[in-house]
């Protein structure tokens, strides 16, 4: 298999925010490579008792296998009063999920900033934000 179709993973907290948990993915997410995001997701679900935000930025692929794990995921986490939530969604894993109504289900925001903003307000489950479709408009995209 060639490295552009491996999974990379990077987990870790920042030191301001020990409540947050950041998980980068780069390269492919697909049957395979889904079992190491669905493994890395469950680590912090289970034992770092944080937020997740996902930084998609450097993710060339996203099969509907990974789009499931992040769904059930994001239920995972809300049932227990915490929040996944992506960042940095390339704009053909954007355009997908936007058209699967996506966005509507897991918060999708643009960078870490703005999703540590996003998790300092309200309570998981009744915190808004502006929709990926949000962004794809004002970039003039669709």
């Amino acid at each position: 298999m060639s490295s552009t179709r491996q999974l990379q993973i990077e987990l870790f907290q920042p030191k301001a925010n020990k409540k947050l948990s950041i998980l980068r993915l780069k390269g492919f997410v697909n049957a395979r490579s889904n079992r190491d995001m669905e493994g890395a997701l469950d680590s912090v679900l289970e034992k770092e008792k944080s937020d997740v935000v996902i930084d998609l930025d450097e993710l060339s692929y996203l099969n509907s296998t990974g789009l499931a794990t992040l769904i059930n995921f994001h239920r995972a986490f809300r049932d227990r009063d915490r929040e996944l939530v992506l960042v940095k969604v390339p704009r053909h894993v954007g355009v997908v999920m936007h058209q699967m109504g996506l966005m509507e289900v897991i918060p999708v925001l643009k960078d870490e900033a703005e999703a540590q903003d996003y998790l300092s307000r309200s309570i998981a489950g009744l915190r808004s934000y502006s929709t990926w479709g949000d962004y794809l408009e004002k970039s003039g995209g669709s």
